[in-house]
This record gives C-alpha cells, sequence and structure tokens, in this order.
C-alpha cells in the first residue's frame, strides 16, 4: 500500500526481527534488563515465556545485537524441528567456528567445550540463545539436556537462555526448571502500552498527528487481545481499510470491519499474523 496517503514516509509496522520495528514496552525492558542481569553475573540458566506473537524473537534478536557490539561471542538459533546435529552446527558458527563437513557429533561437542573454555579464559562467557523450543525435535532435546548438564561446570563459562511459549514449562519438567536462574514472561500489553506504541510507531514513519482515534486505538487494543503481534497487523489494515475508504481518521468502525473480515477468512486469530496487507 501507499502509506503516503497518511503522510507517511515508509510502513511504520514493521514484521519479523528488524531490531529497527522493536518498542521498548515496560514489559520487554524489564525482560531485557532481567536478560542482561543474567548474563553480567554469570548466571547459567534462563527462560524467557511468552504466548505467540509477544515479541520473544525480536527481544532475543536485540539482545543478541547488543551482546555482540559488547564483544560477547553469542549464539542465536532456532531450535524449532533441528537435530542435534545442526544445533551443535548453528551454535559452533555462530560462536565463529566452522566444523568440517564430514564431523562426528562427537567432534562437533569437543570444539564447542573448547570454545566453552576459551571464553572463559578471555573472560567473554559465551551466551546460547535457543528460540522456539516448544518445537524442538527430539533430538534437539537430547542435546539440550547434554548442553545444560555442561554449563554447570566451572571451567567452561556459557549462560544459556531458553524461549517459548508457555508449554515449554510443561516440557521442560521440574527437573530442569529447578536448575533455572531467572525466568522472564512476556505478558500482553495494557492499553496505555498499545497507545503509546502507535504515536511512537506512527511518528517514527513521518506521521506526528494522530491517526486512530482514542475509541479506535482502546477497540484495536481489544481486539487484539494486547499482543503486540496483532496489535501490528490490524493497525495496518486498518490504515489499507481506511486509505481505500478515503477516510481523515482511523475509527472504531473500521478497526471492527478489518477485525471481522480477517476473522472470516481465518477463522483461527492467530492466523492473522500471517497476513501483510497490500494494495
Amino acid at each position: 500500500m501507499d502509506y503516503s496517503y497518511w503522510g507517511l514516509k515508509e510502513s511504520p509496522f514493521r514484521c519479523g526481527l528488524d531490531p529497527k520495528g522493536f518498542f521498548p514496552s515496560g514489559v520487554h525492558e524489564e525482560a531485557l534488563a532481567r536478560l542482561e542481569f543474567l548474563v553480567q553475573h554469570g548466571r547459567r540458566f534462563g527462560l524467557l515465556i511468552g504466548r505467540a506473537g509477544t515479541g520473544k524473537s525480536l527481544l532475543l534478536e536485540v539482545f543478541s545485537t547488543k551482546l555482540r557490539q559488547a564483544g560477547r561471542p553469542t549464539a542465536q538459533i532456532s531450535a524449532a524441528g533441528a537435530t542435534g546435529q545442526e544445533l551443535l552446527w548453528d551454535m559452533l558458527v555462530s560462536l565463529d567456528r566452522t566444523p568440517k563437513p564430514e564431523a562426528r557429533i562427537a567432534v562437533l561437542w569437543r570444539q564447542l567445550f573448547d570454545r566453552f573454555r576459551e571464553a572463559s579464559l578471555v573472560g567473554q562467557p559465551a551466551v546460547i540463545l535457543w528460540d522456539q523450543m516448544e518445537s524442538a525435535h527430539e533430538e534437539g532435546w537430547q542435546t539440550l539436556t547434554r548442553l545444560l548438564g555442561c554449563a554447570l561446570r566451572p571451567q567452561w563459562a556459557v549462560t544459556v537462555v531458553l524461549s517459548g511459549r508457555p508449554e515449554l514449562l510443561r516440557q521442560l519438567g521440574a527437573a530442569v526448571l529447578d536448575r533455572v536462574d531467572l525466568q522472564m514472561t512476556l505478558d500482553p500489553w495494557e492499553l496505555s502500552d498499545t497507545q503509546r506504541y502507535l504515536e511512537e510507531t506512527l511518528s517514527r514513519a513521518g506521521r506526528n498527528e494522530p491517526i486512530f482515534t482514542p475509541e479506535a486505538t482502546a477497540h484495536l487494543h481489544e481486539r487484539s487481545g494486547g499482543v503486540p503481534r496483532r496489535i501490528a497487523l490490524l493497525a495496518d489494515w486498518a490504515l489499507l481499510a481506511g486509505a481505500v475508504q478515503g477516510a481523515t481518521c482511523i475509527d472504531p468502525e473500521i478497526v471492527e470491519a478489518v477485525y471481522q473480515e480477517l476473522s472470516r477468512s481465518h477463522p483461527s486469530v492467530g492466523d492473522i499474523y500471517s497476513l501483510s496487507p497490500t494494495l
């Protein structure tokens, strides 16, 4: 769509893992501060929990960027569907090690342990961020079990953070949860977060005057359940609908029409995550 209709220089509602689209809501700022505490104080194991669309992956992207800028060896990988060997490869490559293609699992583990020991010697402990852990392959869980067992050894310096949806807590089990040093939960936004997000995001895209009426913002927040990804997508589709109608602002009727259209096309509200408006 041509966002210039609304006086915008670019698409205001970025999707994906672009750090430029990160909005530091209160809950996200607190989670980021806790992640920094975990690493700075040499804690070994953290959990980041949140329902779909609350911004876990983007938060890890922002955090890993800060760590790398500070010179900290960091591996940020998705565990979804990955085999044990793939996870080991991803960790090593992210930590500036390139295994030989024919390397066996035992060799990969040895290289990883050597990297942890090296990180300890130079005073820059490694950080491993595993995202989408609830969708891990069975081999991925086995790899995690060994990694966590080794992460506690004093001769290796490493902090492991697992990120996933609430069902991850059930999958981990009590034995693993007992070893967690710090758990962070990303809850849906409050209405004030949604208001500030719309204002700041639109301003960054070049529009200082409000587009969404207060009533439209409240309705959008209600229909999205305060989930950031839903807020962004509903807002983006509302801009499209408003432009097609020649509207001068976004009112609750436009928000509701967009919500109903998406609901008819995709009965599961979560399905709207995969959509993006085009004109």
